[in-house]
């Protein structure tokens, strides 16, 4: 069977959709293919990647992006098609009406975050939500399934706008590969001694990154680590002006084994996220990555995330800085403690939240198509 995996917005080594999803169906014999931006065609991991261009802007994006990856996916011809952005839809209902399987992996519930989305002008936003609405109804009829990444997206989104579809919907979680992370060495990085606490992901406002650079500036014995893309320079200059005790560091956005390798050499993972929609039905990535190099955690006190990794950090307010400074100075100050919440976060995630085992859903469904 031909699979063809398409993302106009994801970077080409994408970690749930090249390294999970793609290998892991490539490793279970599909002929698998990848409509991505990137350099050049090549084939990695058994996935054979067929290069966009680099676009220069969401509008160049969704016009010409949309374009190129119909007519690349029209000449490869394959027996499913399984897409990644929202705005890809458009392309998923034509390859539909050509008869191909189409599946949808929604990562987020995009429709509920139009309205705060700083880059649509206000009056536009409506607007922009009514039209998102009726190409996810449209997608809902008409594709053969619906991927979410939570129970939550579930249970609080698809099941109520969407319960006549509700047969179309899998969840197939974003759990991370406990075996890639944890046979990865450690970084060789001088830590002068200090406790060293690490972000991954998008460098955002509405991710509570300024707040940690912040409330770090009081502990001459931590560290933090920032790995990933900051949202505007105008935001990374104001995060490295609040660093006034110099106790930032920021390596980049990194491949994802160069960042395992970081996360190794950390002491603490940080998943402290402010309420948004998204993050509230969310399971976030990064907390099985830092689970999986057996690292505790500081986690925002979300009812879904304290029930999910009961055990596995401590929780806070994420708009609390004072929560977050003593939840600084507890890990600084108790070792045993960091060793305790990470030896259980590690049994957790072996037991309950490694791909390895999630990835069995994936292939399920696509055994459904043969």
């Amino acid at each position: 069977m031909k699979v063809v995996h398409i993302s106009t917005v994801h970077p080409t080594f994408d970690g749930r959709i090249f390294h999970k999803e793609c290998v892991s169906l490539a490793r279970a014999g599909y002929d698998v293919h990848l409509i991505v931006q990137h350099d050049k065609d090549e084939t990695v991991n058994g996935v054979q990647i067929h290069h966009l261009p680099a676009f220069s802007g969401r509008v160049n994006r969704i016009i010409d992006g949309n374009k190129l990856a119909y007519q690349k996916a029209i000449e490869l011809d394959g027996d499913v098609y399984h897409f990644h952005d929202p705005e890809l839809m458009p392309v998923g209902l034509k390859l539909k009406k050509r008869g191909y399987k189409v599946i949808f992996d929604m990562h987020e519930l995009v429709g509920l975050m139009i309205r705060s989305k700083e880059w649509i002008p206000k009056p536009l936003r409506w607007l922009m939500e009514k039209t998102y609405a009726q190409f996810e109804l449209r997608a809902f009829k008409n594709f053969d399934k619906i991927i979410v990444v939570t129970e939550k997206m579930v249970s609080d989104y698809t099941d109520i706008v969407y319960s006549k579809y509700k047969s179309k919907v899998e969840i197939v979680r974003n759990y991370s590969l406990v075996g890639n992370i944890k046979d990865t060495s450690p970084k060789q990085i001088d830590k002068d001694g200090k406790t060293v606490f690490i972000y991954v992901g998008g460098l955002t406002r509405e991710r509570g990154i300024l707040q940690l650079v912040k409330s770090i500036q009081k502990f001459e014995k931590g560290k933090l680590w920032l790995l990933g893309k900051w949202e505007s320079s105008d935001f990374e200059k104001e995060c490295f002006a609040a660093d006034e005790s110099n106790r930032m560091t920021y390596f980049g956005l990194l491949p994802m084994p160069e960042v395992y390798q970081y996360i190794q050499a950390s002491d603490v993972g940080l998943t402290v996220l402010n309420p948004t929609v998204n993050h509230l039905a969310s399971l976030p990535v990064k907390a099985f990555e830092y689970m999986a190099a057996t690292k505790p955690q500081i986690m925002s006190n979300f009812p879904f995330w304290v029930r999910s990794f009961d055990g596995c950090a401590i929780f806070i307010e994420p708009d609390n800085g004072k929560q977050l400074e003593d939840a600084f100075e507890q890990m600084i100050e108790n070792p045993e403690l960091r060793e305790s919440i990470g030896n259980k976060s590690f049994q957790m995630v072996t037991e309950q939240f490694s791909w390895e085992a999630e990835s069995k859903k994936l292939i399920s469904i696509y055994k459904n198509f043969d």
